[in-house]
């Protein structure tokens, strides 16, 4: 994923895993990582100090009833 996303961004994409999301938010606050995913509820926290670049979406099809048979 950081090759496709570094080729498609013209940029140097580094993936960084923690269990802790803690540690996420003290590396970008530290300066340390310029992006990270996160969960809302951790955005809504710290939403003073981060700015949103992206959201998911889900993409639901829905199928006519008569087709469950």
């Amino acid at each position: 994923m950081g090759a496709f996303l570094s080729a498609r961004t013209g940029t140097l994409v580094n993936f960084t895993a923690s269990e802790s999301c803690r540690k996420i938010l003290e590396l970008l606050f530290g300066g340390q990582l310029a992006a990270a995913w996160i969960c809302v509820y951790r955005f809504v926290q710290q939403s003073e100090r981060l700015e949103l670049l992206a959201v998911p979406m889900t993409i639901v099809f829905e199928q006519p009833a008569s087709s469950f048979g």
